[in-house]
């Protein structure tokens, strides 16, 4: 969900896939949920084509 608060839906989310590259970049928008709330099921770094590293974490309740 790019345009949307997900601390107004949090109660409905049952799993969240979250990327992470390996690079700062200027935002008009953050996570808006507190990830150490859920548990950390796996994490995975791979390349990509347009970054060197990329994490890919899942999370859930």
């Amino acid at each position: 969900m790019e345009n949307a608060n997900l601390e107004e839906v949090e109660e409905k989310i049952e799993k969240m896939i979250v990327f992470w590259w390996n690079r700062r970049y200027p935002s008009d928008r953050k996570l808006d949920l507190n990830l150490s709330a859920w548990k950390k099921t796996s994490e995975e770094e791979f390349a990509g084509y347009s970054h060197e590293k990329v994490t890919k974490e899942v999370y859930e309740r």
